[in-house]
């Protein structure tokens, strides 16, 4: 169970073209400990999206493993596409 009491999801979460941040880290300092309400691991699944045309597909999934790789996310390519 994750308890949200008093966190103003508008806030601390940010979703964009390219991104989603919760906590920024320039407003939300201190962050909740690990574990608490919204500092905890999350899976994001990415629907519909296109590769560039300039890019065959395993440049593309290079592309997104290397990303991940940057932002110490793991990637989990599906098993049909």
């Amino acid at each position: 169970m994750i308890d949200l009491t008093d966190v103003d999801l508008a806030d601390v979460v940010t979703i964009e073209h390219g991104g989603v941040e919760v906590y920024d880290e320039t407003r939300h300092r201190p962050y909740p400990r690990v574990g608490q309400k919204l500092n905890r691991p999350a899976r994001i699944v990415l629907y519909q999206i296109e590769k560039p045309d300039d890019m065959t597909i395993i440049q593309f999934i290079q592309a997104l493993e290397d990303n991940a790789t940057d932002q110490d996310v793991s990637f989990i390519f599906p098993h049909s596409f």
